[in-house]
């Protein structure tokens, strides 16, 4: 028979498939699942060795059940699954090919390819040693002669992956194992365990030593006496219980420690440098223990304290973790009801029952939000709420605790996301949580207080932006869809067709917020009005507030007058509660008119809005004003939409307002403090706190920049008059 002779491209795809099952062959035995393996030979061979099936069987319960295949395609339901008992055991002995003499030709395998159109094939057995795991198939539907060639290579891989597979069952029988032995040992319970230990031990030294009496004594958890353990060796004629005195040491109670040549002997258990113990022992009348005895007894002694600490620590992590799965099961409840629930109440309760205290919630300005007191406990809202206000007016950086009733003081926790402070957390007692277990509790509650304090926030976000869109439409010169507006107010309690006056608070700008940039100084007002809000909604329980274009717009029923001076009540009052706060920002108070239809709105918007800028300039010695009370203020407020208007306050300002802020010396307010002492030098220089001669310099130095005659009584006349034009106006005027 002629040798077959392969072409230079045959002989390359030879060794490039040999090289492909090599990289096969150790590739496999570095994963660590089999259907890693699996996946990767199905892939190996359709990719590199051009077949047209790949199928992998794996014996299970005397079956071969497809694990792996390269496509469903084909049906294989001839070969998977199928009985070990009627395939050939030659297939499990070598790899064989459609051409193999050594099996009858009407095997299953090749019934099943010749019925879907398959020209050749071969199989590769999976084997470990004399372990078979299973059985690769490769078909082809052209003739293919290259096997013959590759049949070594193929037995080889075969026992790589067999190999491969089998340890990969070996490794996971063991991880069972362990894992089996882990939940036992997890279920031992220690007094069983210690009680065990005791015996086990006791004996050993009874025996060794031919005592008559061997027993264990341990300290209690209070450590003023030592307790006799159960069960004791032979007869102890020692009391059960032995209270201690601190002055006294273990030779007074127990004699010959570690001393030999006596018939008592007495050796410590010590864990690390802490005692927990004592191993007595004692032998008839008339015999002595020996240093052979003292050794052995030394030995036996460490044998307990060793297996004694590890009970202690099996027992201890078995207990954290069941700790943390109770604390897992706390908070998916605590995460299902800030979902499911408004407010703190429920969320108050469980964590009142987790730490047995009382729980006490404060915002971040100290204002009482929600509690739940312990049965028994005989705290009031009253208590609360000023416990919540000290706290507040000692402005410390980081309080860590909180006075309540005088007598009790309660922990303190802010309660942040990192990177917002929303309030604060006070309970009373922690002794009940494991202290090793603290933090990772009070790093829960943050987290489950942060979301229902974020979820509040988002909501109150979603309303002020609805009521600023209602508002908006409110405030338009020509109103769109009214029945629309007046059913939206009224989703807040507000009637469009009932009286309210319309007002506005602005904060004055302070000398620290110079440097601020925009998104500083929003976010401090937008806290700031927040605040306020909270004030107001005390001082008026029915007004109506929504946050504005940079101000705090404020909508009062008439019903709520008490009196006449109804303004100036509620704005000292505003003062007075908001210094009590710790609020340090000044505000103004601008008051329009009474709004008896959506219609009035825009113009009572408008009245407030010019009060606000005329209080911001401090021009009415008054932080609030109603838009009748600015005089003359209310008769140039007509001329104040008409362009001759903006032109006059331009023509004679602009020039000396946009020199001020292109200079550190303030031209703009000099004039205006000129012409309010009606030309007096004197009075004007002490009120700015200027020389004479340095405000002299400067009234030169405005006469050149304006270009007219700041004495002549015309033009004195009409300074004054776009000074007060311009009070009606913001700064936008002169840009």
């Amino acid at each position: 028979m002629k040798p077959i002779t392969h072409t230079t491209k045959e002989e390359e795809f030879i060794n490039s498939v040999s090289e492909h099952m090599k990289e096969l062959s150790h590739k496999v035995m570095k994963f660590d699942t089999r259907d890693e393996v699996l996946s990767y030979t199905a892939k190996m061979f359709a990719d590199n060795f051009k077949c047209d099936l790949i199928a992998i069987g794996i014996i299970t319960d005397n079956k071969i059940e497809l694990s792996s295949t390269n496509t469903k395609k084909y049906d294989l339901s001839q070969l998977f699954p199928y009985s070990i008992s009627k395939v050939d055991p030659l297939f499990f002995k070598k790899s064989l090919n459609s051409d193999s003499n050594e099996i009858a030709q009407q095997t299953q395998i090749s019934k099943c390819f010749t019925q879907i159109g398959f020209k050749s094939w071969f199989t590769v057995p999976l084997i470990d040693e004399k372990t078979t795991i299973g059985l690769c198939i490769v078909g082809y539907h052209k003739k293919n002669v290259l096997y013959n060639d590759l049949q070594s290579r193929f037995d080889e891989m075969g026992k790589f992956i067999g190999v491969a597979l089998n340890l990969i069952a070996r490794n996971e029988e063991k991880e069972k194992s362990l894992f089996e032995m882990q939940m036992f040992s997890s279920d031992l319970d220690l007094p069983a365990v210690i009680k065990n230990l005791v015996k086990k031990t006791i004996i050993f030294c009874g025996r060794e030593t031919n005592s008559r009496t061997a027993a264990i004594y341990l300290f209690n958890e209070k450590r003023d006496q030592l307790t006799l353990c159960e069960p004791i060796y032979g007869v102890n004629d020692k009391n059960t219980v032995i209270p201690l005195v601190n002055d006294n040491s273990i030779h007074s109670y127990f004699p010959n420690v570690e001393t030999t040549g006596y018939s008592t002997m007495t050796i410590p258990l010590t864990i690390g440098i802490s005692m927990i113990g004592v191993l007595y022992v004692q032998k008839e009348s008339g015999y002595i223990y020996t240093n052979s005895d003292l050794t052995n007894l030394k030995m036996y002694a460490n044998y307990f304290t060793v297996m004694y600490e590890n009970a202690q620590l099996t027992n201890k992590e078995h207990k954290q973790k069941e700790n943390l799965q109770e604390l897992l099961k706390i908070q998916q409840s605590m995460l299902h009801q800030t979902i499911h629930s408004e407010n703190f109440t429920q969320i108050n309760a469980s964590f009142s029952k987790l730490f047995n205290s009382s729980i006490i919630l404060y915002d971040r300005y100290f204002n009482l939000i929600d509690y739940y007191l312990k049965d028994a406990d005989s705290l009031t809202r009253t208590q609360l709420v000023a416990a919540g206000k000290n706290s507040h007016q000692l402005k410390a950086k980081k309080p860590t605790a909180i006075a309540i009733a005088d007598d009790r003081n309660f922990k303190l926790l802010e309660l942040t996301d990192g990177s917002e402070l929303h309030g604060f957390f006070a309970l009373e007692n922690t002794t009940k949580i494991d202290p090793e277990l603290f933090d990772i509790v009070l790093s829960m509650v943050r987290n489950i207080y942060s979301l229902q304090f974020i979820k509040k926030e988002i909501k109150t976000t979603t309303i002020e932006n609805i009521k600023t869109d209602l508002v908006s439409r409110l405030f338009s010169e020509q109103i769109k869809e009214p029945q629309k507006l007046a059913t939206d107010a009224s989703a807040f309690n507000w009637d469009l067709h009932r009286p309210y006056y319309t007002a506005v608070f602005a904060l004055r700008e302070t000398k620290k917020q110079e440097n601020d940039n925009l998104i500083e100084i929003q976010t401090k007002t937008t806290a700031a009005f927040t605040l306020m809000k909270q004030i107001i909604s005390r001082l008026i329980h029915n007004a109506i507030t929504v946050i504005f274009e940079q101000q705090l717009l404020l909508f009062v029923p008439e019903s709520s007058f008490d009196g006449p001076n109804f303004w100036e009540t509620f704005f000292k009052r505003m003062e007075h509660v908001s210094k009590r706060e710790g609020f340090e920002q000044e505000f103004v108070l601008g008051v329009g008119d009474l709004c008896k239809r959506p219609e009035d709105y825009h113009e009572a918007y408008q009245k407030a809005g010019k009060t606000v800028n005329v209080l911001l300039k401090d021009k009415l010695g008054s932080g609030y004003a109603t838009f009748d009370q600015l005089g003359s203020y209310t008769v140039l407020n007509t001329f104040k939409d008409d362009p001759t208007t903006e032109f006059f306050v331009r023509k004679y300002l602009r020039k000396l307002y946009l020199e001020s802020q292109d200079s550190q010396t303030n031209l703009y307010k000099t004039l205006a403090f000129y012409l309010d002492n009606n030309g007096n030098v004197t009075q004007t220089a002490k009120e700015l706190y200027l020389h004479r001669s340095t405000l002299v310099y400067r009234l030169n130095k405005i006469r050149e920049v304006l270009g007219i005659d700041i004495d002549d009584a015309n033009e004195r006349f009409n300074l004054q008059l776009a000074y007060k034009m311009s009070d009606l106006y913001d700064a936008t005027i002169f840009e």
